[in-house]
């Protein structure tokens, strides 16, 4: 089987994956991980004026890498995956309001939803075209 294919309902209805689909589903569950981490470990001083170009690409870079793993690991769930990312995003930025190191901003999800449709939106519109 090849790594893109989902995995099956085995015996005893348990989920039988092929090794090359679980372990891109692994890294993609690492990836997650990482990011919330690093989303939420205290910043350095970095304090800037106004918005932050660097940061909000930063945010677009990484929810795309995010999407495409997301899409790796789940091709036939685009919508799915899109709309998880965006909730992962979303409460990223909700628990960051949350810690006192950190601070929630409104511009860095809409910077994680750029790189989610970036993503997400050719990769569906190539499987609609077949």
């Amino acid at each position: 089987m090849s790594s893109d294919s989902a995995c099956i309902l085995g015996k005893n209805h348990r989920s039988v994956c092929p090794k090359g689909a679980l372990l891109i589903k692994s890294l993609f569950l690492i990836s997650l991980l990482v990011v919330l981490a690093l989303s939420l470990v205290p910043a350095d001083a970095l304090a800037t004026a106004g918005v932050n170009l660097w940061d909000k690409a930063q945010h677009a870079l990484a929810f795309m890498a995010l999407t495409a793993l997301g899409l790796w690991a789940f091709p036939h769930s685009t919508l799915r995956v899109a709309l998880g990312l965006a909730g992962f995003g979303l409460l990223i930025e909700v628990l960051q309001a949350c810690v006192g190191w950190r601070q929630a901003d409104a511009l860095d999800w809409l910077a994680d939803l750029l790189g989610i449709a970036l993503m997400a939106g050719p990769h569906w519109w190539l499987r609609r075209r077949g």
